[in-house]
């Protein structure tokens, strides 16, 4: 277990103690968005829930495809205008 994923843990169980949550923020030097993060994450049950996420998951092949898309036509366009 990484220094991170103890953070999260420590915070998340000072949260289901009772402190405050701005305490334990400020503590961290964390936001109140990312402990509401990790305490519902907890919330799931799952069984590593203080474990980071690959950010390549959230990518869609259908926002991929939209960014080829714009990057055609950007190309396309600035041809068209060259002449």
């Amino acid at each position: 277990m990484n220094t991170e994923e103890e953070e999260r843990i420590e915070a998340v169980n000072r949260y289901i103690r009772g402190d405050k949550p701005s305490n334990i923020c400020r503590d961290a030097g964390r936001s109140e968005k990312w402990l509401f993060n990790w305490v519902n994450r907890f919330k799931t049950g799952e069984e590593e829930w203080y474990k980071s996420r690959s950010m390549c998951v959230r990518l869609s092949n259908y926002g991929t495809q939209n960014q080829k898309k714009r990057h055609t036509k950007s190309i396309l366009w600035t041809q068209i205008n060259a002449d």
